[in-house]
């Protein structure tokens, strides 16, 4: 049976690139049902941008909506599929672009198999230079192709092993998914706790609702820029993220299966290790608030762990030099 989409578009600051994301939303071979862009309090000209593409495309079935105050990329996208209407959503962030054949292809698992709980296709980085030469998971979807799937003809099925190949890191793109927006729902949608890695958590919760589908296609383009590339100013918060979401995981897991319980935990100790080290190479404050978090999660050894004092000490000794 054929449902209905909504495009979600979570904007902060995104003046400069969100008439191509909407441009994109209306150039869909599969037309949206419906889409909606929540401005996340931007201090630009974002909500001035989309009142006048809006107001230039009567035909849109498209609107806006404000939140008062910025309240995070979680909030906005909760509150963006909370609008809807529809059976399935797509989201697309504001700087990316839609391919014109994204939902044609993301929909037609929805569409033929109501057991798929999520579609997801491949994406394309690009940048004022041109594209990349690759593919996203040309190079990061070494876990998708080893996880075992049933071939649907113009996608593949996957449920055997994927909760715990996204315990390591989603290989899904955001911009390049849909899902059934009332299992979504159920699932708890986005942790407004998170401020980092909220896809990896979003998408463990929705593995356990049911099987994804691969669409082997680029459906989607993701623009790079200075404020979504993860360098070193963002370790930290990627670290302190990724173990935050593992212990949400490990949490809601705490009654579940034993063996997703165990391969959480073992990947949950990675995490909590990521995390001490980039404290400990940040500030003393950083390393102390890193050794709390890491006692209350049940590593002492690693809270006390005499390396992390003696790096903190190196690199502080060290980055005057660097200057």
């Amino acid at each position: 049976m054929r449902g209905t989409c909504a495009v979600v578009v979570p904007a902060y600051s995104a003046a400069s690139f969100i008439t191509e994301a909407l441009d994109s939303i209306v150039a869909q071979r599969r037309p949206a049902d419906q889409f909606i862009v929540v401005d996340d309090g931007s201090p630009d000209q974002t909500v001035a941008v989309v009142e006048a593409w809006l107001a230039a495309h009567p035909g849109a079935k498209g609107r806006l909506i404000r939140n008062g105050r910025n309240r995070g990329l979680c909030h906005t996208r909760n509150r963006g599929v909370a609008g809807c209407t529809t059976d399935y959503v797509a989201t697309l962030d504001a700087d990316d672009v839609l391919e014109p054949d994204h939902l044609e292809r993301l929909l037609e698992p929805l569409d033929d198999d109501p057991t798929v709980v999520l579609s997801f296709g491949d994406t394309r980085e690009f940048d004022e230079r041109g594209m990349a030469p690759e593919t996203m998971l040309d190079r990061i979807g070494a876990r998708l192709r080893q996880l075992p799937s049933v071939d649907a003809g113009n996608y593949r099925v996957l449920s055997s092993g994927l909760f715990r190949s996204l315990l390591p890191g989603s290989f899904i793109p955001v911009s390049g998914s849909a899902y059934r927006r009332e299992t979504a729902i159920a699932a708890g949608l986005y942790d407004q706790r998170l401020r980092r890695v909220e896809d990896r958590d979003f998408m463990l919760r929705m593995a356990g609702e049911g099987p994804f589908a691969f669409v082997p296609h680029a459906v989607c383009r993701k623009r790079l820029h200075g404020d979504n590339i993860s360098g070193p100013s963002h370790h930290l918060a990627m670290a302190e993220g990724a173990f935050g979401a593992l212990m949400r995981t490990r949490a809601w897991l705490r009654h579940g299966d034993p063996g997703n319980y165990g391969a959480t935990q073992a990947q949950l100790a990675i995490a909590a290790r990521n995390y001490l080290y980039s404290a400990s190479i940040t500030d003393l404050s950083t390393l102390k608030r890193a050794r709390a978090d890491l006692w209350r999660a049940g590593f002492p050894g690693l809270a006390l762990q005499p390396k992390a004092w003696a790096r903190l000490v190196w690199y502080a000794i060290r980055r005057p030099h660097a200057r």
